[in-house]
């Protein structure tokens, strides 16, 4: 996360034009880039009202800044402004499939552009399935169509990353293009072939119009996709198009082809069509006849804070690479969600550091603590009996007799005291800046505990004795 230099914010610097949709986050706008003349897509967040995880929103924006491919919708940066986060995009003017088919093509597309369609959307998947990533929600409304009638995959709000060895088992997805394998939930978990299943639903809602079954309740349709047969194409279609629907639509994802041998088929292998330009105008003008504008959710004119404080931009590719190598020089993990925070050593074998403390306050006996201000203005209040805290019992520890005291053995103080607490202030903050501290805080508390153990649990400690020891002074 870095400070803007020019200290301009988001609307300074783009001039809203319209807004054209909703995705997963929040609202689409159409806007202008000021100072090089491009339209760009920008989707614009309020995170103090989104029902979404906010760690969700950092992996969707982590997933895209890695993405480079002409078949992919182009990431550029992501800025904030009030209370909202602004992730600028590449623009598709021409909007998406499901618009041709709502439009245009309302009993489905001819076999021509959808096979055009299909192995531009093949591409990219077989891109992404390299980068070991999986879209997890294609679909018509997910295929996004230029100016200039070209294909891209858009919405990663749902997308995961995988290793070769590690399978995905969120339920995730939208029902009439989820495969079996998701919906059982298989303790196997699923692969990236799930991608495949769903681009053989989409191919059968661009050629039909809707997905199979789309007139029946979409979570009956979910939860009888296991034992159900696999949903096949029928009328008058050539065999190439129901034979590579065929192929995508295997129960078994180990039998399913991957992106690059569809590429094969000869349902896409004899595309002649290079783009749907004339499709895409069509759609423009009726749209232009129309004055088509979305109502977005939220006002961008409704401003709870004033603007006057710094400015900040989410440089999340750099700044992701600067804690990667930083943690990497520790021999840390690191993981683009959150700082990965080391081990504490058991207090059973004592701290290194504990004999080696001299603080002022022990010499001096008593010193004046500055006043502090837990409710002031860079942090919201809470209230007590709404506050969750989080329960103990998700933490794992043992009771150690010492003594008149009991201790705990085997417990991450960095964890589970340190960097929850962190991680609380963290979504309490009224502002970016106060974020940002809050952020550094953490990651500096990461790395001296990686230098120095037992340093978060001495400092609980410590903290605990200087409050206990308030606490008897002021009841006196």
């Amino acid at each position: 996360m870095t400070i803007s230099k020019t200290f301009l914010r988001p609307s300074e610097i783009y001039e809203i034009k319209k807004c054209v949709g909703r995705g997963n986050f929040g609202d689409v706008y159409k806007a202008l880039d000021k100072a090089s003349g491009k339209i760009v897509a920008v989707k614009v967040v309020n995170l103090e009202h989104t029902d979404e995880d906010i760690d969700l929103l950092a992996q969707e924006i982590f997933f895209l800044a890695e993405l480079r491919c002409p078949f992919i919708t182009n990431y550029i940066t992501t800025m904030t402004e009030d209370v909202s986060m602004w992730i600028i995009m590449e623009y598709c003017g021409g909007g998406s499939c499901a618009d041709l088919l709502k439009n245009l093509y309302i009993n489905g597309m001819p076999e021509d552009k959808v096979s055009y369609i299909t192995r531009e959307m093949l591409k990219g998947l077989a891109y992404l399935h390299q980068q070991k990533k999986i879209h997890r929600d294609i679909k018509a409304a997910n295929i996004l169509i230029t100016d200039e009638g070209k294909i891209k995959l858009g919405d990663f709000g749902v997308s995961g990353q995988i290793k070769a060895t590690l399978k995905r088992g969120t339920f995730v997805g939208t029902p009439f293009w989820m495969a079996p394998e998701v919906v059982s939930k298989n303790s196997d978990g699923y692969t990236e072939k799930v991608d495949i299943w769903s681009l053989g639903i989409t191919v059968y809602e661009l050629l039909k119009g809707s997905p199979p079954l789309a007139k029946c309740d979409p979570m009956k349709v979910m939860l009888n996709l296991p034992k159900r047969k696999p949903p096949a194409l029928h009328g008058n279609y050539t065999n190439a198009a129901k034979g590579f629907i065929a192929a995508c639509l295997v129960k078994d994802p180990n039998s399913r082809p991957s992106a690059t041998q569809l590429l094969d088929l000869e349902f896409v292998k004899t595309s002649k069509i290079d783009d749907i330009r004339n499709d895409v105008n069509y759609i423009k003008n009726k749209k232009s006849k129309e004055n088509y504008q979305r109502n977005p959710k939220f006002s961008l004119q409704e401003k709870l804070y004033d603007g006057s404080g710094p400015h900040i931009i989410w440089d999340f590719e750099s700044q992701r690479e600067i804690l990667k190598m930083n943690l990497q020089k520790m021999n840390l993990p690191f993981t683009p969600l959150d700082v990965e925070t080391p081990q504490s050593k058991s207090s059973t074998t004592g701290s290194p550091i504990s004999s080696k403390i001299h603080s002022p306050v022990h010499q001096n006996n008593m010193t004046d603590t500055p006043i502090t201000n837990p409710g002031g203005s860079s942090f919201r209040n809470y209230n007590k009996l709404e506050y969750d805290i989080g329960s103990p019992m998700e933490i794992d520890f043992e009771l150690q007799s010492d003594g008149d005291e009991l201790k705990l053995r085997g417990f991450d103080y960095l964890k589970n005291l340190v960097s929850f607490s962190f991680h609380r202030m963290y979504e309490r903050a009224h502002d970016d800046e106060t974020r940002m501290y809050v952020k550094d805080m953490l990651e500096r508390f990461a790395i001296t505990e990686s230098k120095i153990p037992g340093f978060s649990e001495v400092f609980v400690e410590e903290m605990s004795l200087r409050l206990d020891s308030i606490k008897k002074y002021l009841a006196k």
